[in-house]
């Protein structure tokens, strides 16, 4: 387990960018997303291109502030069920 961690820490392992990474839902989103901008980037003006440039630049930010948090929220809370777990009072077998 602090193999693990260590890992994450070090940026070896980064299960956000792997999450979703073999879901079909999530891969046919993505692409839509990617088409959709495309197609948006191609019938926009310069001024209004440049505005939706630093739109999706902001958007990409908050989503990535977003799944780092999740991670550390989901991470601390399977932390506390470990402990949970380990200190709870077992019954006699």
């Amino acid at each position: 387990m602090q193999k693990r961690i260590a890992q994450i820490w070090n940026g070896a392992l980064e299960p956000a960018r792997t999450s979703g990474a073999d879901n079909r839902q999530v891969l046919e989103m993505a692409a839509l997303m990617e088409r959709n901008c495309e197609r948006l980037k191609e019938k926009l003006a310069l001024e209004a291109l440049e505005i939706f440039e630093r739109y999706c630049e902001c958007a990409e930010e908050y989503a990535s502030l977003l799944s780092e948090q999740a991670f550390c929220d989901r991470f601390s809370l399977g932390a506390r069920i470990t402990a949970e777990a380990m200190l709870a009072p077992h019954p006699e077998e």
